[in-house]
Parts: C-alpha cells; structure tokens; sequence
C-alpha cells in the first residue's frame, strides 16, 4: 500500500493521488474521511454505499433496577444514576462493560451510523457524518478493504488519522509545496514517519510557485529523497488532474524507488505561554477543505478587529509560522497569539 500524505492541506496531496493511481495502474481509496474530495477529484460517482457503524451501549429502563453496578464499571464515565442508569451516547466509547456487570441484563448494545463506504466505478473513499466524531471507526473499516497494491489518498495533518495510515502503509510519499506552512506540517508527519520507520520520499509540488531549497533543507535534514518537482499546472484549477497531459508526463517520470528515512532531531520547542486567560466571546474561522486560505482570513480578522488569536488546528498549527513577528500571550487548550502592533 502506497500512501500519499501531506501535513499541511491544499498542497495538491489529492491530485497527485489521482494522478500516481491512473499512472501506474492502482486501485485509489480515500482516506480523508473527515473532507472526502478524493472521488470528486477524479471525477467518479458512487455506484453503492456501505453505512459504517459504531457501537454504543443502551439501557432497558423497564429491566433496570438503577442498583449502580454500571456506574461503577463504566471507564469513560459515561453512565449516570438518575433514578435508573443513563448512558450519554457521546460519551460512551462502546467497550460494553457495563453489559457485562449488570445483574439484571438491562444493558443491550446498539448501532450508530456514523458515515459510509462510498464505492466508485475507480475510487473507493470513506466519508465521515457530518456532526459525527468517530473518524476513526470510519478511516478502519474503509482500511480493511484497502489491498497491498493500492494507493492511498490519505488525512491531511498529523493527526491520529494520519497515524493510521501510515502504520498501515508500505511506502509513503510525501506532498510538500516551497513554502514554511508546509515545511512546518511536513515535518510533523515525517517524524510520525521515522518513528514508524517508513520507507518515504518527497514530491515538491507547485515547485515553479516558491523557493524549492525550501523542501531541499527539509530533504536533507530528515534523509528523505526527492524524487520529483511537479510544476505548478494553471489547468489543474479549471480541469481534473486526467484532463491536463503535463502533469501526467510529469508523474510518469518518477522513479518510485524510496530510501528508509533516518532518525532526526526534534525542532526546538517554542517557549511556554502563560496559562487561565479567558474571552467572553469569540468567533470560529472554519472551512472544511484544508488550503482555502482560513488561516489567512483568521489572522487578518485578529488584526482588524484587535483580537486575540486562537489556533485551534493541533493537528496542523500555521498560525505561529504565519505570523512570523508575533508576542505570545495567551495558551488556552493550544496556541493563542496577540499580534504584535
């Protein structure tokens, strides 16, 4: 299992997925559960659809005896005594403990749709509820169908996701464009990657856009090879990735030869902020697809409006990299920044 993966997200992961898959004659899944844009990127439809589940334990109130046994079982805290046991569905992970200590049976399992299996005449992708949180339980079952030849459209970020993934991967390639967002985020995964030992190599993207010593130093200090520069296609904003025949002459030069990456040192950790500040009011900057600019548009509002930042992206933090001249203050659950006037 190839798997294509790139921290930061808007890097052209997605197209060079499609473009590796038609190229070399690969199976392609997509395991973006939580934005799937795999299948639409090729321009395949869902010919059938496979819901995915998760379990969750629910209480027989007529058989409940409310003595408590489950209560004391639960290792989530999931269940609360009100007379008779409650179990809140958002909380409760599944593992069924509870089920197994009552003395009277009251507690049967119960299935939650929590996304689907989306089968295209040439892609397969998993794609995640919307509301729903079990990423996870969608990414493994779509993981159990992937097979050893297939290539893999993966999460962005280095989240647990990408960990899975990754894990599951015989070789990795790495989509990193010139600039420091995605140098920062690359090398998140790729430390993901080294510790999992994974054969690896990079794929500069958009190479004609920025500064490629950029990816060069990145190469160089974590002992991953480049094996191609992929020009930035115009094209490919207005037509697929099949559509526009440079990109493919470009892909089908690669030589998908990797060499196992070697261990590196960890970036030297950013100085501590205060801790305990707290806002009245806030306002969320969201997007779905990852590289649409959100974080750009955050920090121009922090700046006009006078507010403090928060960066709640932990699986992919650009803020800080963006800002370059900034005075921490303020930690709240992840990094939050004034900008310094």
């Amino acid at each position: 299992m190839l798997a294509v993966l790139s921290g930061k997200g808007g890097t052209g992961k997605s197209t060079i997925a499609v473009g590796l898959s038609h190229i070399l004659s690969r199976p392609l899944y997509g395991a973006d559960v939580e934005s799937p844009t795999t299948m639409i990127i090729y321009g395949d439809q869902p010919i059938r659809k496979k819901p995915v589940y998760r379990r969750v334990a629910e209480v027989d109130e007529g058989l409940c005896t409310g003595c408590g046994v489950c209560v004391e079982s639960c290792p989530f805290g999931a269940i609360m005594l009100l007379g008779k046991a409650y179990i809140d569905p958002e909380v409760c992970e599944g593992c069924l403990a509870c089920k197994a200590s009552c003395p009277v049976g009251a507690i049967r399992e119960k299935r939650i749709e929590v996304g689907e299996i989306r089968y295209g005449k040439h892609v397969v992708e998993g794609a995640l509820k919307p509301g729903e949180k079990e990423s996870r339980v969608v990414l493994e079952e779509l993981l159990r169908e992937v097979p050893k030849n297939a290539i893999v459209d993966g999460a962005p970020g280095a989240s647990p996701l990408v960990y899975r993934i990754a894990r599951k991967a015989d070789e990795v390639i790495l989509v990193v464009e010139p600039i420091k967002t995605s140098i920062v985020d690359a090398s998140r995964v790729l430390e993901i990657l080294a510790r999992l030992k994974r054969p690896t190599a990079i794929i500069a993207n958009k190479a004609t856009l920025g500064d490629v010593r950029l990816i060069e130093e990145l190469s160089e200090k974590y002992g991953v090879p480049i094996i191609a520069r992929i020009s930035f296609h115009k094209d490919l904003l207005f037509k697929r990735p099949l559509e526009v025949k440079e990109f493919l002459e470009e892909l089908a030069s690669i030589e998908l030869k990797f060499a196992i990456p070697r261990a590196f040192s960890k970036p030297k950790d950013l100085p501590e902020a205060p801790r305990g500040s707290k806002f009245s009011q806030h306002i969320s900057v969201v997007s779905g697809k990852g590289g649409t600019g959100k974080t750009l548009v955050a920090i121009g509002l922090s700046r006009y409006l006078g507010l403090p930042l928060v960066d709640a992206d932990v699986d992919a933090p650009d803020s800080y990299t963006l800002l370059g001249n900034i005075e921490r203050k303020y930690a709240i659950r992840g990094r939050v920044y004034r900008i310094d006037p």
